[in-house]
């Protein structure tokens, strides 16, 4: 069995229902081949743009999984992190925790030192999300085919805040997130104010 299916059944089991929303099988045969493909050919970033064209799955459905599965504690898969690029040019990625006292790399030499997360939150930047593999995994494919050593591509596949809002986002997914996710607060209650706002805009349609 692999180290990804073992992660999944472990979701599965923790949240049965999210079998409604992402079967099982199909959703593991994707991930595998999405995720053994990216990392073989040198990323270690998971491209939900790419992830959504390749097996024509809408964006809001692929970034609301791959949110969720970044959400949950032990879950050695994905980890969401935010690049914030200084006005060095120099990119730094965080977890949602390390944002409220963000200090730019020591090397850098911008000396930028600000609340991160506030700015994110009243809008002052936009800072894109990323989905990184995690490490372990990373290494784990690539032993599987005898090479450790690939060398890995500048990120790609961020998605911006802006692009975060033109997102269609259903309640049944907004539900997944907020009943079961345990890290990530921050950009599921984004994503629940757009499920709020699509809700409104369906009623007034009928009026």
């Amino acid at each position: 069995m692999t180290m990804l299916k073992t992660n999944l059944e472990k979701l599965y089991q923790r949240n049965p229902s999210l079998n409604e929303l992402y079967p099982f099988d199909e959703t593991y045969e994707k991930l595998n081949y999405f995720i053994n493909s990216e990392v073989k050919s040198g990323k270690k970033f998971l491209n939900p743009y790419r992830f959504s064209k390749v097996f024509n799955i809408e964006l809001s459905k692929v970034f609301v999984l791959f949110v969720y599965i970044s959400s949950i504690n032990d879950n050695r898969t994905l980890e969401l992190k935010y690049r914030y690029t200084c006005k060095n040019n120099t990119d730094v990625f965080l977890t949602e925790d390390e944002l409220e006292d963000f200090i730019c790399d020591e090397d850098c030499g911008c000396e930028e030192e600000f609340n991160l997360r506030e700015a994110i939150e009243s809008e002052a930047v936009d800072v894109p999300i990323f989905f990184e593999i995690d490490a372990y995994l990373i290494s784990n494919i690539l032993s599987s085919i005898g090479d450790e050593s690939s060398f890995f591509k500048r990120d790609e596949g961020g998605m911006s805040n802006e692009s975060i809002n033109n997102l269609k986002i259903s309640k049944d997914e907004i539900d997944l997130l907020e009943e079961h996710a345990d890290d990530n607060q921050m950009i599921i209650r984004q994503l629940s104010q757009l499920e709020y706002l699509t809700e409104a805009a369906n009623r007034a349609k009928l009026r």
